[in-house]
């Protein structure tokens, strides 16, 4: 997925964070990537699950982007960026983000988590312009893994330039994907034999 200065992104993906995996504390704990907009070397935005067992899960934008106004505290020290809140385990998440791509103070970015907004910011949101050649959005699991972990992804869409397909605002695309049903085995009990 590409994008270029001047571009408005729509982007949205759903994960699952398995306890058997996500309640250990690694050493060091940072963060580990689940998506990001990147450019050069540098990401201009970056998706992130603690990996200290808390499932926090953090946006940053790059250097001189709003991150440098919020900087998160513990054990996901190494400027994980604004804390978005606790992922529960076992269970989907939906996140949405809405960019406007822009070097000046014209851009916009959105970031919602379970449909409430965590991120509402005004200003530059990407910290260059990727000397013409444009960045891209990647997603999995990525950067500073120290144990075996595991999570799932799913609908991850991505449209830039407009809305994506079906949806008359923002508000209904936000509002999608939310309250999916849950299905729970209850017999027969986990690890009996028949």
């Amino acid at each position: 997925y590409r994008f270029y200065p001047g571009d408005t992104v729509y982007y949205a993906m759903s994960f699952y964070a398995p306890s058997a995996y996500w309640n250990t504390k690694a050493t060091p704990p940072y963060a580990i990537i689940l998506s990001q907009f990147k450019m050069d070397s540098q990401p201009h935005g970056k998706l992130r699950l603690s990996n200290s067992g808390d499932y926090h899960l953090f946006y940053a934008g790059g250097s001189g982007t709003f991150d440098s106004l919020h900087k998160s505290n513990g054990d996901a020290s190494d400027q994980a960026g604004v804390d978005l809140g606790v992922a529960a385990p076992n269970t989907w998440h939906d996140v949405k983000i809405y960019c406007k791509m822009k070097l000046d103070s014209t851009g916009e970015l959105r970031v919602y988590f379970n449909g409430e907004k965590k991120i509402d910011w005004r200003g530059r949101t990407l910290i260059s312009d990727g000397g013409g050649s444009g960045g891209y959005v990647k997603f999995g699991m990525y950067t500073e893994i120290r144990d075996e972990k595991v999570v799932y992804m799913d609908a991850v869409t991505y449209d830039v330039n407009r809305m994506p397909a079906g949806f008359e605002d923002e508000s209904a695309w936000v509002a999608s994907g939310r309250n999916q049903p849950t299905v729970r085995l209850t017999s027969p009990t986990d690890g009996s034999r028949h």
